[in-house]
């Protein structure tokens, strides 16, 4: 009777354990994803500073005569805004390894489940952000072709 069962009610009939191996893998994963975290905390505020600087470095740019296409200004608000960005994966690593850290150390469930969760949400934004940028990569190929034929 069990076989016709759905997946879902078979799976939830099941309990799932750690086994010492399983918790080792986490274990480590939480700390090399915390280490990468906070590398990326400090390289978000990097880039978040370096556009601030270019964008106040615009106003202390000399005179040159030759217009530049876009200014200094756009250039470091794109820089800050591309950082801040960055900012949400970093953030969804950082929170997946802290829950892992107190799921394993307390054994909790909740813990795990937020962590899972979190992990689950860094690579869905890292889909969505591919697929985004394949689209921009897109419109670029046929504005180049476009481009390109009306030389032709």
């Amino acid at each position: 009777m069990e076989a016709n069962l759905p997946l879902d009610s078979q799976l939830s009939n099941e309990q799932l354990s750690l086994n010492p191996e399983i918790r080792s893998f986490l274990k480590e994963t939480a700390k090399w994803t915390f280490f990468i975290s906070i590398i990326g905390f400090i390289y978000v505020g990097i880039i978040v500073i370096a556009g601030i600087a270019m964008g106040f470095s615009s106003g202390f740019m000399p005179d040159t005569g030759t217009p530049m296409p876009i200014s200094m200004g756009a250039i470091g608000i794109v820089y800050a805004i591309l950082g801040l960005v960055t900012l949400i994966p970093f953030l969804y690593l950082f929170r997946f390894s802290t829950n892992m850290s107190t799921a394993l150390r307390n054994n909790s469930e909740s813990s795990l489940t937020a962590s899972f969760s979190n992990l689950k949400s860094h690579y869905k934004f890292y889909g969505i952000f591919i697929i985004v940028a394949l689209g921009i990569y897109v419109l670029i190929l046929i504005g180049v072709v476009i481009g390109f034929s009306r030389f032709m």
